[in-house]
């Protein structure tokens, strides 16, 4: 990920787990990911926050 950030700095990351009740609340900020996703999760789910992801000043209603 840090190659990728030094490449282009706005890459959107998303990190998929499947328990994050486990997942430390320092993970996200610490790989700078741009949103995290639950497993198991719906195509739509998927589709959402990758749109919220692209349009972070305008969050999609759905």
């Amino acid at each position: 990920m840090q190659k990728l950030r030094i490449l282009n700095p706005q890459v959107k990351v998303f990190f998929t787990s499947g328990n994050l009740n486990d997942l430390p609340p320092q993970t996200a900020e610490k790989l700078k990911v741009s949103e995290i996703i639950e497993k198991p999760f719906s195509l739509a789910s998927l589709l959402k926050k990758i749109k919220n992801a692209f349009h972070e000043e305008e969050p999609l209603p759905y």
